[in-house]
């Protein structure tokens, strides 16, 4: 059986004792208390630091009420509520996730529309300078003899194009330039400026200077 000596007359005293065999003294061993004691405060000082910092520290979780998108514009598909936009009239929990996500998706292409649309509508385009532009695209079919068919823009891929004599377009002002580009900017949404080799009354569409 394990001993300590007693703290009195320093005889062994089994540990399970509550007195001193020898000397008959209570407490034979006051310091195991006071150790208990020592951890019980240790234990305590680290819980309440704990429970300080949960309170006061900052929080890396977002806040949802000031996260972006307070609209719900872009929620995952398998979320119930409806975003605030909805107003189909088959309830949105009835819909299945391949549905909501198909409407989510036709909502972002709106939305990017609609950035886009109003980007150019913040572009000033000046008349007078759009009204240039043209004559000078006139101007330039008359001097080489083009086609009448290159006074107008025309699609090439997904952007609506006017072509150029690359040897024109590089006789060109930065003002003149600008002024094609003001033209173009104010007829179409894609649109670039395509400059190439002159063949008889043809422009060869050899690659695009100005993309829009």
């Amino acid at each position: 059986m394990p001993t300590r000596p007693c703290r009195y007359c320093k005889n062994p005293v089994a540990l399970s004792a509550k007195r001193c065999p020898s000397c008959d003294g209570k407490d034979p061993f006051p310091f195991d208390r006071d150790e208990r004691l020592s951890g019980w405060v240790v234990v305590s000082v680290i819980v309440a630091a704990v429970v300080i910092w949960k309170l006061f520290a900052p929080s890396d979780t977002p806040d949802t009420d000031r996260a972006e998108d307070p609209q719900g514009q872009h929620q995952p598909a398998g979320e119930d509520t409806a975003p605030s936009w909805y107003q189909g009239s088959q309830p949105w929990s009835e819909i299945s996730v391949e549905g909501r996500q198909e409407i989510l998706n036709m909502r972002a292409a709106y939305e990017t529309y609609q950035e886009r649309a109003a980007e150019q509508a913040d572009e000033q385009v000046d008349p007078a300078l759009a009204q240039a532009g043209e004559a000078l695209i006139r101007s330039i079919c008359d001097k080489y003899r083009l086609d009448s068919y290159y006074k107008q823009p025309h699609l090439f891929g997904p952007r609506t194009v006017i072509w150029l004599p690359e040897a024109a377009w590089s006789d060109l002002s930065d003002t003149q330039k600008l002024s094609v580009s003001a033209y173009m900017s104010g007829r179409y949404k894609n649109w670039g400026i395509g400059v190439g080799r002159v063949s008889g009354v043809d422009v060869l569409a050899d690659r695009l200077v100005v993309e829009h």
